[in-house]
C-alpha cells in the first residue's frame, strides 16, 4: 500500500473513529476499554492489510523491541491525553 493510500485512510476513518469515542464515552465506557480499543482494532486491521497485499514482514530481535515499545508508549499514550483532552 502507497504511503499516500495509507494517509487518506487516516484522514477518512479518524473523525468518525473520534466520534465513536465520543459516543462511548458519553454512554460511560471506561477510558481503559476505549484505549485498548484504539490500540487493537487499527492493530487487526493493518495486519489484515498485511496479509492481503502479501507485504513481506521481516523484524529482527531488537528492531522488534523497539517498535513494541514505540508502538505502546505512542499510541497508548497519545489516545489517552487525547481522551483527557474530549
Amino acid at each position: 500500500m502507497h504511503w499516500i493510500v495509507a494517509g487518506f485512510c487516516m484522514f477518512g476513518f479518524s473523525v468518525p473513529a473520534y466520534l465513536l469515542i465520543r459516543r462511548a464515552t458519553l454512554s460511560g465506557m471506561s477510558h481503559s476499554v476505549q484505549n485498548m480499543a484504539a490500540f487493537v482494532v487499527p492493530l487487526l486491521v493493518f495486519i489484515v492489510l498485511a496479509v492481503l497485499s502479501r507485504t513481506p514482514i521481516a523484524v529482527d530481535g531488537f528492531l522488534l523491541f523497539i517498535l513494541v515499545f514505540s508502538a505502546v508508549f505512542f499510541s497508548y499514550f497519545g489516545a489517552k491525553l487525547s481522551l483527557l483532552g474530549m
